[in-house]
């Protein structure tokens, strides 16, 4: 498989701390010589990185949706050369960049696999955290701020029924009244029932974005996720998930969340999460 890596290692406006220290982590850990050695034939990874300017700018929110517009155009620009995108990101807020650069390939029907404990399906109006981290997934689908997700570059959200949630643990009572109405499909963490969803999927989307929030795994597995929640998948459950979903041609794109590099003083966690990566990739 021909495999480019994008990386965006901006959260929140700042660079290169806490969960924006993880993309590079997780490639210091030897990832690319490992998915090598697996066969793959992997580029040079491109890192989105905000303008001298956008950094001056203020709100994080607000460069938040810079960032992701940056990432968009790397995806995109791989995409048109049939790549498939590896994309190593700060947080799931990047999860709407993603899925832009598939929008800006070409793709116009996108579905997106959400394999996380948290739904991320808040909105302002529900929000009981006020996190921007807990509404990406609502954001895409087009159901609340609407600016940034168009700064980001996904000018038309993705359809909500075209979203398969994997390994929900801790959903809000509102944010899952969101997920009913808005038809949501909901599955266990269980790699058939996953790869059945899937291909489901697929039947009804031109390609699909599989996203993952490292804290879907258990805690014992995950010990620098700050909201990490009991009973997730182990690490080679998630990569069997993962694996799972990939077996279906129409997914393109695999990114991986919210790995804060930071707590991870001996970086085994990172050697860790790129042994899953490789695994999922097998």
């Amino acid at each position: 498989m021909n495999i480019a890596i994008v990386t965006l290692p901006w959260q929140l406006g700042a660079r290169g701390a806490g969960a924006g220290r993880g993309p590079e982590a997780i490639l210091n850990a030897g990832l690319i010589d490992q998915l090598i050695e697996s066969g793959h034939r992997v580029g040079t990874p491109s890192n989105a990185e905000l303008t001298p300017d956008e950094q001056k700018q203020y709100g994080a929110w607000n460069k938040t949706g810079h960032g992701n517009a940056h990432l968009a155009r790397l995806i995109a620009e791989e995409r048109r050369d049939e790549n498939f995108v590896l994309a190593l990101e700060s947080d799931c807020s990047a999860s709407v960049g993603a899925l832009a650069g598939l929008q800006q390939s070409g793709a116009a029907h996108i579905g997106m696999v959400w394999i996380d404990a948290h739904a991320d399906f808040n909105t302002p109006e529900t929000t009981l955290s006020g996190m921007l981290g807990g509404m990406p997934a609502a954001i895409a689908a087009g159901l609340c701020l609407e600016r940034l997700r168009t700064q980001s570059g996904l000018r038309q959200p993705i359809q909500a029924r075209d979203i398969v949630m994997v390994g929900l643990r801790d959903v809000d009572p509102l944010e899952q009244q969101l997920l009913d109405e808005h038809g949501v499909e909901q599955v266990e963490a269980d790699s058939q029932r996953l790869k059945d969803a899937v291909d489901r999927l697929a039947r009804r989307v031109d390609a699909i974005y599989v996203h993952v929030d490292w804290d879907v795994l258990d805690p014992n597995d995950i010990p620098t996720a700050s909201l990490a929640v009991p009973n997730g998948p182990t690490l080679d459950e998630l990569a069997r998930l993962v694996s799972a979903a990939l077996q279906n041609p129409k997914v393109v794109m695999l990114g991986y969340a919210a790995f804060n590099a930071d707590k991870d003083k001996d970086r085994v966690v990172a050697r860790n999460l790129a042994n899953q990566v490789v695994d999922a990739l097998r």
